[in-house]
């Protein structure tokens, strides 16, 4: 994921990625089972990271305001999704990137 300019992430930056999801917009097969009420879900996804390693993650403190969690626009950062899928959405997302 590069971002086209520079944008302020949530605390949990994994939530951009559930956001692109739920949306559509990334991974399609996983939208249902993104959005489900269901308390235990088969899937993970994790914070974003930057090219070096570092996770994309703030936890709260004091000055917690004070401090913006960034990504810049050009910037590379990846995440990690796992889930349990029907056999049916495989082949949608092995296409991925091709």
């Amino acid at each position: 994921m590069i971002p086209a300019r520079d944008v302020i992430l949530p605390p949990i930056s994994s939530k951009v990625i559930k956001n692109l999801i739920d949306s559509g917009s990334f991974l399609k097969g996983l939208g249902t089972l993104s959005s489900s009420k269901d308390h235990y879900k088969p899937f993970f996804i994790s914070c974003l990271y930057r090219d070096n390693g570092e996770r994309l993650y703030r936890v709260h403190s004091r000055r917690a305001s004070d401090i913006l969690l960034i990504a810049r626009g050009g910037e590379h950062l990846m995440a990690r999704v796992s889930a349990v899928v029907p056999r049916e959405v495989i082949g949608e997302l092995l296409s991925i990137g091709r």
